[in-house]
């Protein structure tokens, strides 16, 4: 479920040493080296965010990694639209098509994350391009119930105030922001709508996946607790769960690129910092229906 921690900014050039975003309406693909991709990392944000969400992992990320946002309507150069209240398989289709336009015929290694919301998003759009035949190499589902599991929290029907207050709990609102009118205006429907997409989206049990899938929880998020995360070992014959020191936003700063680095094997940062995780529990192997 997550939201944007500041507020909205235009599209962020990739660093001056790499070409310029390049943008296709639902994707914005940030180079990281010259030369072609040997991995594609596919990004989707949380509730409320946009194209800010993950630009802090781009000088994080070493040649080779191409990273790839989702840009849903209502955010950026997109802000004109209204925000999606639903997540519907025409949407999921829709955001399928534009990566598999965008893959093509290459080799590339093609990973998803997603964070709160986006982590629903990505496992949909996995499970979509599974049925293409263009299974990713692995998913990492972050800060998320899994999507069997009935939200232990929802938000989208709150007050105004009252859901202000939660999300500045969460550490997705900054106490300053909380008297910027103008911002507020502009934002905190945005935030709605995607809390209601996610906090309705109940597709039943999913598909099970045939790449591996990372689950990541904060140990003190209350909005996704681990045991609502627990759950998606049942989505993947090789599925893991680890939870982190933290809350909901436990994926800030360079902690989270490099976990995910490490754990999809791809080269390591240029900056990497030991993580200390509370607990990890893998299921290799895992059988579907066990």
């Amino acid at each position: 479920m997550p939201i944007q921690l500041t507020p909205p900014q235009p599209a962020i050039p990739a660093p001056p040493r790499h070409p310029a975003p390049s943008t296709s309406g639902w994707l914005t693909r940030y180079r990281t080296g010259p030369g072609p991709a040997r991995h594609t990392l596919v990004a989707f944000p949380w509730s409320g965010a946009g194209l800010s969400a993950y630009h802090s992992w781009i000088p994080l990320l070493p040649q080779g990694i191409d990273l790839v946002s989702v840009t849903l309507p209502g955010r950026d150069d997109r802000r004109d639209e209204d925000p999606v209240t639903k997540l519907t398989p025409q949407l999921v289709d829709t955001i399928t098509e534009a990566l598999l336009a965008h893959i093509g015929d290459s080799d590339t290694a093609v990973a998803l994350f997603g964070h709160s919301f986006g982590a629903l998003l990505a496992h949909a759009v996995a499970v979509r391009l599974q049925e293409h035949r263009h299974c990713p190499q692995a998913v990492i589902v972050s800060g998320s119930r899994a999507p069997m599991v009935r939200p232990p929290h929802p938000l989208h029907l709150l007050g105004d105030r009252e859901l202000l207050a939660k999300l500045t709990d969460m550490g997705g609102l900054p106490p300053r922001l909380r008297r910027h009118e103008q911002f507020l205006r502009g934002w905190l429907p945005r935030v709605r709508a995607d809390l209601t997409a996610a906090e309705t989206y109940w597709p039943g049990k999913p598909a099970v996946l045939d790449c591996p899938l990372h689950a990541w929880s904060g140990a003190a998020d209350w909005y996704a607790p681990a045991c609502a995360a627990h759950r998606w070992l049942e989505l993947a014959a090789d599925a893991t769960h680890t939870t982190f020191p933290g809350g909901h936003f436990f994926i800030s700063g360079p902690r989270g690129a490099t976990a995910l680095l490490q754990a999809l094997r791809w080269p390591r940062p240029a900056v990497v910092r030991p993580l200390r995780l509370l607990q990890s529990q893998p299921l290799l192997s895992r059988r579907r229906g066990a």
